[in-house]
């Protein structure tokens, strides 16, 4: 029984992890886009 119970407790935590990845890249990828953004304005 303690096995599928250890099982069950750390799928969620991945699930977390996972969208903490998420939520990073996505957060990496916005400023990466406002950068480049400001730098065309910049340009003109």
């Amino acid at each position: 029984m303690p096995a599928p119970a250890k099982k069950a407790e750390a799928r969620p935590v991945d699930y977390v992890v996972m969208l903490r990845y998420l939520l990073f890249y996505v957060f990496f990828f916005g400023l990466l886009y406002l950068v480049g953004l400001f730098g065309e304005v910049a340009e003109k």
